[in-house]
């Protein structure tokens, strides 16, 4: 593939291949005179003699002109001008490669064309903690508001130590009252080992299934499960307002889940007299890679927000990115968590938390960061 540039300074520059072999002559008089808008693409190199030159050509000096600096990436900057003073303008304003160089009356549609700096998080560079197989919904809603989404998953799902306990909990699946999951990763971990083990999703036939929040309600529908109970509080404590209203005497309950995980719901719903099995059916560890990389990035300030979506994610964190940083990232960083047991954790490890949405979910805390940054 060839690629073509113009020279620093030629009365009639020619185009050149990317050995420096030129290739044709161009024609500025005509460019000059025969065309409405020009475009030169890669043109900040050349920015002084192409503009010289389309003037000497015909073009008047003021015909207005711009530069477009990461075009349509969330770190665009645009330099309107003219085409005398162009190249001393980006020179002030330090506009580098990649960049075009626009000339025309086009130049003055900038303000109603302007769509990507219009987004509410434009130009904004949020730094993603999930898990690489959680995030991309994350990210995905992040750029679409115009945002720099910088992926760095603290955390990565593994299996459990052992499958005993859950294989056990399997092979007695039809005596269980409740299944109640609290993660959509427990819900995909769970359904995975049933099928590794060939067993029947219809033994769940005569349990009731609680899901956490939302998320956790959509994994289990699309595995096709009718949900019961979604609490209004998406945590511990909001299933167990709706417990504490039922007869739990006697009802065996399942809770497949993380292997780390508080022990509150477990423990409260055995002191409503059920019998409760707590199987791990998953995992959470450090990423292989390190955070070297990041702890750079922190350091030269190039994060405007860090998001978290659960303690593991923050606790994770400063072990790879080292506890140190913790005074850095509160003074440099806006810091969004999902909730309140997040947002504690966060606050453990001396961290200023901006944004907590009243809705624990992934939705809410996208608006929330949306409002936060409106208000600023």
């Amino acid at each position: 593939m060839r690629r073509t540039s113009l020279p620093l300074a030629a009365p009639a520059p020619a185009h050149h291949d990317a050995q420096g072999r030129a290739l044709t002559q161009v024609e500025w008089e005509k460019l000059a005179r025969g065309t409405g808008t020009l475009v030169i693409y890669m043109g900040v190199g050349n920015l002084e003699s192409n503009a010289r030159a389309l003037i000497q050509g015909g073009r008047p000096a003021r015909t207005p002109a711009a530069l477009i600096e990461w075009g349509t990436y969330p770190r665009q900057r645009t330099l309107v001008s003219n085409l005398k003073d162009i190249a001393r303008d980006a020179k002030k304003a330090r506009i580098g490669a990649p960049a075009i160089f626009v000339v025309g009356t086009v130049v003055e549609l900038r303000e109603e064309l302007k769509w990507l700096e219009s987004k509410p998080l434009f130009g904004k560079r949020i730094l993603v903690t999930r898990a690489r197989a959680q995030a991309s919904d994350l990210l995905q809603k992040l750029l679409d508001l115009g945002a720099e989404p910088v992926p760095f998953p603290t955390i990565e799902i593994g299996p459990p130590p052992s499958w005993k306990p859950l294989d056990a909990a399997l092979s007695r699946l039809s005596g269980y009252d409740w299944v109640i999951w609290t993660s959509a990763n427990g819900v995909e971990a769970f359904f995975g080992r049933l099928q590794e083990q060939k067993r029947d999703i219809r033994e769940l036939a005569g349990a009731k299934i609680a899901a956490i929040g939302p998320a956790t309600a959509g994994a289990l529908e699309a595995k096709g499960l009718r949900v019961q109970v979604v609490p209004r509080e998406f945590d511990a404590e909001g299933l167990l307002a709706y417990f504490k209203k039922k007869n739990l005497q006697g009802a065996r309950v399942l809770i497949p889940r993380a292997l780390e995980a508080r022990q509150i719901l477990p423990r409260q719903i055995r002191k409503m007299g059920a019998e409760v099995d707590v199987v791990p059916v998953y995992r959470s560890v450090l990423p292989r890679a390190g955070g070297r990389d990041l702890r750079g990035r922190i350091q030269a300030g190039g994060l405007d927000l860090i998001t978290f979506a659960s303690s593991s994610t923050v606790s994770n964190f400063f072990e790879l990115v080292g506890k140190d940083l913790a005074k850095t990232v509160a003074a440099r960083c806006t810091i969004a968590c999902i909730g309140p047991i997040t947002a504690r954790t966060a606050r453990d490890f001396g961290l200023k938390v901006h944004i907590q949405p009243k809705s624990y979910t992934i939705e809410a805390m996208v608006e929330a960061i949306v409002s936060h940054f409106a208000r600023r």
